[in-house]
Formats: structure tokens, sequence, C-alpha cells
């Protein structure tokens, strides 16, 4: 590539990594998550909450991870833009929480506390206990007082409240009570604030503010994401295909192949090693999904084991899919690898194109993404779910690991299955370059259905589109191009919840996800040998 074309894509991915920066947060609702209370401080904040209310909490264990009320989060993103829910979740309507966990060992025993990550306020209670554990027996007058004090002593002023239920639950040793209040003048389309306390015997047993939400959407939401694994599993089904298509190709045209297997394997094992390695490194975060109904030995192995399933699946699909891919491509484009397949040079002009083209390319879709779901939100009611999921690798002891090993993982994962082998396989079959990338871009975006985005075609809308574009980089500059632009783009969507903290530790953390982002400039530093030679490095 000459310096010009160099040069246009720097500019490319330099306007792309510009407007991500400057719009992201009102594109992209995960990145309006203002953290400024660290975990450790969430978990004092919960302890002293618990000993206030006259419980003890010698004796147990705790967990702490990131959460959201999803449906809550969903019905605002939905109804008012990610502009306004931001502007409401910063007055008060409770969406993210740091969730903290006290349970005991096979004992329904325990206590669930959500503490808001900006403010450092309990926002939502629970105690859990068995039906027969021991309490008062009070009359519903006297509860309701108690109810009503517990809202004074969180400042809440109920004349801008009205009480909408009362039930009452005769227990076997006690008696226990719920009242639910309203918030008088507040309504976001059909959803109302309301404030939820619960009072076992006579201490309080839960305590929770939120939007309740209308049933008929919870109903929309819930066929809308049928939909979506709909298409998911039509995508994965046509992958299937097109590998059985490969086999019998082969076989039906035996012919000696030099099969390269080694670099395929190396990328699986150290994906299968990252997993491994990112499961104990959020081990601490695994106790916040124990059953309290087995033990906890008994639990760590299933989880593990889950993981070793896991981690060895994705593996062995790099593996399969980069060997089949390496066998397609070399009919298919008479190439293999530029970078990484022989001893490389590292100033080679090959080389430096593959790199500038690939991080360009991953900051160009920064700025694309933004750009797409910025106007889709404004003029096409396109909407997302601000998914927290990513979030809880803020609760692991490093959490730079997370965005390192799910960002690699999927890189590998879908490059080599929807471009190094979907593209080069059908390249033979259909004939037309522009039918063979298109199919693998489609069947990449519905690949993504699955994910909180509404209507869910419209990830297969965006990724189709540029998904095209990566398939025609591809298919001009190698598979290392889209892979490390993949990888770039995912570490740093992922990690968005650091770099938004106001967390020194956090931000840290953030520091050294920007580092690991140039990690294969880093890698191919290490294996270069400074040299300016032309020589073709395809072997």
């Amino acid at each position: 590539m000459n310096n010009k074309g160099l040069i246009s894509w720097l500019i490319a991915g330099i306007a792309g990594m510009v407007i991500f920066c400057l719009l992201y947060r009102q594109a992209l609702p995960t990145a309006s998550i203002d953290i400024r209370i660290s975990r450790q401080e969430a978990l004092k904040a919960a302890f002293n909450f618990i000993k206030r209310e006259g419980f003890h909490t010698e004796g147990f264990d705790y967990a702490v991870r990131f959460y959201s009320y999803y449906h809550g989060s969903v019905y605002l993103q939905k109804n008012v833009g990610v502009e306004k829910s931001n502007e409401l979740i910063k007055k008060g309507i409770p969406v993210w929480f740091w969730r903290v966990r006290l349970f005991k060992e096979l004992k329904k025993n325990g206590f669930v506390v959500d503490v808001n990550p900006s403010t450092g306020e309990v926002v939502n209670f629970y105690h859990f206990i068995l039906d027969t554990a021991r309490g008062d027996k009070l009359d519903k007058d006297t509860a309701y007082r108690i109810a009503v004090d517990k809202l004074k002593e969180k400042g809440i002023k109920l004349n801008d409240y009205s009480l909408m239920d009362s039930v009452k639950k005769v227990q076997k040793n006690r008696i226990d009570y719920t009242f639910v209040w309203e918030k008088k003048g507040f309504k976001i389309n059909e959803a109302t604030l309301r404030i939820k306390v619960g009072i076992q015997g006579s201490k309080l047993g839960s305590y929770a503010k939120y939007l309740d939400i209308p049933e008929e959407f919870l109903r929309r939401l819930k066929g809308d994401a049928y939909w979506g694994k709909v298409l998911y599993t039509a995508s994965i089904l046509s992958i299937f295909l097109l590998v059985v298509g490969a086999v019998f190709s082969f076989l039906l045209k035996p012919r000696v192949i030099d099969v390269k297997w080694k670099l395929p394997l190396f990328f699986g094992v150290v994906v299968i090693l990252l997993k491994i390695i990112s499961f104990l490194n959020s081990f601490p975060l695994m106790w916040s999904f124990y059953y309290d109904t087995v033990s906890k030995s008994l639990f760590a192995a299933m989880s593990f084991q889950k993981t070793l399933v896991d981690a060895f699946y994705t593996g062995f699909m790099i593996f399969s899919f980069g060997v089949l891919g390496g066998l397609t491509s070399k009919f298919a484009l008479k190439r293999g690898w530029v970078l990484l397949g022989s001893e490389q040079a590292f100033f080679r002009p090959s080389v430096i194109s593959t790199l500038v083209v690939g991080y360009s390319l991953g900051f160009m879709f920064l700025g694309y993404v933004t750009l797409f779901y910025l106007a889709g939100g404004r003029f096409f009611n396109i909407w997302m779910a601000p998914s927290t999921g990513y979030a809880n690798f803020l609760s692991t002891v490093s959490p730079f690991l997370y965005p390192l090993t799910f960002s690699l993982s999927a890189a590998l994962n879908e490059e080599f299955m929807f471009r190094l082998f979907a593209i080069t396989f059908l390249l033979r079959v259909v004939k037309k370059r522009w039918l063979a990338i298109l199919i693998p871009s489609l069947l990449w975006g519905m690949a993504h259905s699955t994910y909180p985005v509404f209507p869910v075609y419209v990830r297969a809308i965006e990724l189709t589109v540029f998904g095209f574009i990566m398939g025609w980089v591809f298919v001009n500059y190698g598979i290392e191009t889209v892979i490390i632009a993949h990888y770039v783009m995912d570490a740093l969507i992922v990690s968005l919840p650091l770099f938004n903290s106001k967390s020194y530790y956090f931000i840290f953390s953030g520091a050294i996800v920007l580092l690991l982002v140039g990690l294969p400039l880093f890698l191919l530093i290490l294996r270069g040998r400074p040299s300016f030679t032309e020589k073709d490095g395809c072997f």
C-alpha cells in the first residue's frame, strides 16, 4: 500500500475515534454508568445498613457484583431515549447498583443490599429467611407504623406518595406484611415509581424503590427476544451447513494438503488458559450466584466445570475454524498469514499496512456504531438496554483481565469463523466476491441478535453493513487485520465502565486496558527483526 492509502486509513481511524469520544455517552447507555463508589465502599455501606437494622453479620460470607434493574433500564431506553434516561437516573430512578450479598452455606438466611454506585445510598434491601423462622405477630397498624418509620429514616416524604396496596401473610411462627406506595404525579408513559416495604415479624424484611413496568410491555419484550434467538439459531445452523459443505468438498476431491495447524492450536490454547485465569480472577464474584441448597465446595466445582467446558469449547472452535479456514483460504486467496506465519521483519511494508489498517478499522467501527445508535435512537426508534453483564468485571481482583479475555476470544473465534472460513469457502462456491463477503456478514450480524437491542433485527443490519467492510478488508489485507480491528473495538467498548469510574483503582485498570489495546503491536515488535526487506511474507 502506498503512503497516500495509509494516510487515508489513519485519517478515517482518527475520525472514528474522535466521534466515539465526543458522542458515545449520548449513544450508548452503558457509557452513562457513573461509578463514584468503589466496591469496598459499597460493601461497607451494606454492612452498616444491615447492622443499623438490628441484624448480626457474624458468620456470613459475602460477595459483591455490579447489577442493574434490567426491565427498568430497558423501559427507560425505549420510552425516553438515552439522554433523558441518564437525567432520570441521576434524579433518583434506580437502575444500576452495587449488589452486596451475605449468605451462609446450606442455609436460607441471608441478605441482599443494593447500593447506588454514584451516591452510596442503599436503594434496595432483602432479608431471606425460612417461612418457619420465628418472629412477632403484629397487627396491621403496628406493622404499618414500623414501615413508615423506616421510610422516614431514609428521608422519604410520604406526602408525595399514595398507599397502593397492603398484604398480610400469616406464617407458621410470625406474621409478615408488605406495603406498597406510589409517587404522586410521576409517570413515564404507563410506568410509575413505587416503593415497597416488607415487615417480617417486627423487623425490616425488604425495601425496594423501583419502576413498576406495565405487563403488556414485558410481554412484548419477551416476544421480541424470542425472535432474536431465532435469528441467532439460523446463523449458527447456516455456518454448520457451510462446514459440512467444506468437509465434503475436501473428501470428494482428495489432494495433498499442507495443513497449517500450529498457529490455530496456539491461539486456541491461549484462549483456554485466559478463560481459566479469568475464572480464578473472578472467583469472589462467583459467590453472588451461590445456591444455598448445595455445599460451597460442590457449587465451586460446578462453576469451575462450567468454565472448563466453555473454555475448551471456545478453544476447539478457534482451532477448528483456524485450520479449516486456513485450508479454504489457501485455495481461494492463495495466501496465508501476513504477520505470524514465519519469522517476519517488523518494518516490512506488508506488516505496517496490516497494523495501520487494523487499528484504523477498529477505531472506525467505534465511530460507526456511535453514529448508528445515535441516529437510530433519534429517528428510527432503535433502542438498547444497558448490559451490566460486562460491568461485572468491576467486581474482580484484576478488572483488566476480562476485557482482554473477552476481546481476544471473540476476535479470534468470530473472525476465523465468519471471515477466514466462510468467505474463502463461499468464494469457491458462488464465484462472486461481493456475495461471498455479504453472506457471512449477514450471518455475523444475525449471530448477535440475542443482544438486548430492539427491534431484534437491528444488530443484523448494523453488523451486516460493517461486516461487509470487514470482509472486504480481510480479502485485501489479510485475516490479521480484521482480528486486530475486532480485538480493539471490543476491548474499548467492554471496558467503558472503567473509563467512566471516579475510582483510582478502576482508572488504573482502564489504563492497563489501553495498553492491552496495543497488544498486537507489542507482540509483533517482540517477534520482528528490524529490516526493510520487500520479500512477501505469506507462507
